[in-house]
């Protein structure tokens, strides 16, 4: 799956690839969220991006996980980049699925196991 970490998550915000309007807002953002799964223990080494180029294979080999990781990357920089016109119930909401995913996150890749 050679697809840019970047533009799948500009897709998921609705936001299209040529778009570099926000492209470093986003990577701050996914940078942070992808420091936060470090320490979950999803990889060995602290995983950044610099743009574009870098893809959902080179941070995680095992395909079968890349959708929680994607959605967790997804709902934490939708929390930060998007929270203008959402309510305090969606904030709740997605405060409430970042946690749900941080801890499904934490059982799966523990690296006490």
């Amino acid at each position: 799956m050679e697809e840019s970490i970047l533009n799948t998550i500009k897709n998921m915000l609705d936001i299209s690839d040529d778009d570099t309007a926000f492209d470093k807002e986003l990577i701050d953002y996914i940078n942070s969220a992808l420091f936060v799964l470090y320490q979950l223990g999803v990889s060995d080494a602290p995983f950044t991006i610099t743009g574009s180029d870098e893809t959902w294979d080179e941070l995680l080999s095992d395909i079968n996980k890349y959708g929680i990781i994607k959605q967790y990357i997804y709902l934490k920089v939708k929390k930060v980049f998007d929270s203008s016109g959402s309510g305090s119930s969606f904030q709740t909401a997605l405060d409430n699925m970042i946690s749900e995913y941080e801890w499904r996150i934490n059982m799966e890749f523990d690296p006490m196991e």
